[in-house]
């Protein structure tokens, strides 16, 4: 699920027994183990400014993991930017265990936000993360890479 019914913290012990999506709203209706009764939650929209939201992308390798690649620019769509929102992308390449931020967006109306400097160099397979908070909604996201180099025969 994209966001939690509780804020940022999961219920625990929870056995999903129907939902129902309405627009931009859930409904859950739950058991918590070891107790029969059915619980009902619903997200509300008043609750989506005081949570993030995390998104990891597949691993990307332009085709063959063998050859190394250098990123030239990444983007990231929004719907337009609230005056709280904030969008953080990040990165890891190959066996690399944790993300690197590439940038942080907080501008106001926004509905788009590039980089062309900074990006990493020199990989073989990338992955990318987009964090928001403050009611900010990636919409997506696209970037162009480099295949720099080949395999030793060829």
């Amino acid at each position: 699920m994209e966001r939690f019914f509780n804020g940022d913290t999961a219920i625990t012990n929870a056995r999903p027994r129907g939902f129902q999506l309405l627009g931009d709203f859930m409904t859950l209706a739950y058991t918590q183990d070891p107790d029969p009764t059915f619980v009902i939650a619903r997200t509300n929209s008043d609750g989506y400014s005081a949570t993030s939201s995390t998104y990891e992308s597949v691993v990307f390798n332009a085709g063959d993991s063998s050859k190394k690649k250098d990123l030239l620019g990444i983007t990231v769509t929004t719907e337009p930017m609230p005056a709280a929102g904030q969008i953080i992308l990040g990165y890891k390449t190959d066996a690399q265990t944790s993300f690197t931020a590439i940038f942080t967006d907080t501008t106001d109306n926004q509905i788009s936000f590039s980089a062309i400097t900074g990006l990493p160099k020199d990989y073989k397979e990338i992955q990318f993360q987009i964090l928001s908070t403050g009611n900010a909604v990636p919409t997506g996201f696209s970037f162009r890479e480099k295949i720099t180099g080949k395999r030793i025969y060829g």
